[in-house]
């Protein structure tokens, strides 16, 4: 087999050849200048907008003292004991907003005055509201509300009184005790359906603020419930007996809402009204008007982070509903909340990654 050798000669030859068709491969090569790290995302555009938020806590309070032969003190053991959940997740995709929140809280005392365990706080609101942005701060929306009490509610007094229950029927009856019960779980049940159209002047963390119209629509469950309803000329505890009542009219809520840096203290106020235009038939004897009938609602909230583990909250709320009790039902809490708070989850900072 013949084989073609490959001379040095033949290689310098070769060389030179490429060397003059491409002049530029006779330079000295080009030096690479650095430029630095490329992103494929800029890290100084903003973060991307987080579709799913949430947040919850869930704390509890305790408190207990003892008297024994104190002066101006009654002798024997006061025990105070409560929980609070706290829980909400928003779901914001483009031009929807979706907010869904979860509130309950009970607290329970024994005390020497009176030895029964007495609920003094108890609590469950849900509510479920979507708004729909057709323009940055206008557009529809529709709502959603449960509020109620989880346990079973008693007028507990320290010595036995005469109760005299008015019934739904008209009966009355005397009862002598120191206890009543007055309702039972999940009772009274008041269910709230709103749709209509809402305006956003101001949205900021800050502060924002929501005004909303609709037409509203709520039932209340509470037939066979007991209310104290005292007139205190009198020498006995009047109590009167609730009953089921569904209405619907015009809406109107103003809200308030807002937060400073890394939720330290957060608030909300709001005031409500519903003008009943059909309502649940009245008893023969009522003659109040629509006007007389308009349930009215007032809230607000505050909630201020001490430390990681502990809040104070105070909550204040009047409410007005004379179908079912034509009284201001009121209540005001401040309660020290040691707990865990899971806070809304932060946006990961881009990814650097070079080409």
């Amino acid at each position: 087999m013949n084989r073609r050798l490959i001379t040095p000669g033949l290689v310098a030859l070769g060389s030179a050849t490429l060397l003059a068709a491409h002049p530029a491969l006779a330079d000295e090569p080009p030096k690479l200048e650095s430029k630095g790290p490329q992103y494929v995302i800029d890290p100084a555009a903003p973060a991307p907008k987080k579709d799913l938020d949430w947040r919850m806590l869930l704390g509890a309070n305790f408190s207990l003292s003892d008297n024994r032969q104190v002066i101006g003190q009654t002798d024997g053991t006061t025990v105070t004991f409560g929980y609070k959940l706290d829980a909400a997740v928003n779901y914001a995709p483009d031009d929807h907003e979706w907010r869904n929140t979860l509130v309950t809280s009970a607290a329970m005392q024994r005390s020497p005055s009176v030895d029964d365990l007495v609920k003094a706080r108890d609590s469950l609101a849900i509510e479920s509201i979507y708004l729909y942005h057709a323009v940055k701060s206008v557009g529809p929306f529709a709502r959603a509300t449960l509020d109620t009490a989880v346990y079973p509610g008693y007028d507990v007094r320290a010595v036995p009184v005469s109760y005299l229950v008015s019934h739904e029927d008209g009966l009355t009856e005397t009862i002598f005790d120191h206890k009543l019960r007055l309702t039972d779980p999940m009772r009274p049940l008041a269910l709230k359906q709103s749709i209509g159209a809402f305006f956003q002047p101001v949205s900021e963390e800050e502060v924002t603020l929501e005004i909303r119209a609709a037409l509203g629509g709520r039932e209340t469950v509470a037939k066979g419930q007991l209310a104290v309803d005292d007139d205190k000329a009198t020498d006995v505890v009047e109590v009167k007996e609730l009953r089921s009542s569904n209405q619907l009219g015009a809406e109107a809520t103003v809200q308030v809402t807002g937060t400073t840096a890394e939720n330290r203290l957060v608030y909300k106020a709001t005031a409500e009204v519903l003008v009943p235009f059909v309502h649940s038939e009245l008893a023969p004897d009522d003659e109040r008007n629509v006007g007389q009938l308009t349930s009215l609602a007032f809230g607000a909230a505050l909630a201020v982070k001490l430390v990681d583990w502990a809040t104070l909250d105070y909550e204040v709320k009047a409410v007005r509903e004379p179908l079912t009790l034509d009284a201001w039902q009121v209540q005001n809490n401040l309660v020290l909340t040691f707990g865990l708070t899971v806070p809304i989850p932060k946006p990961e900072p881009p990814p650097e990654c070079k080409k």
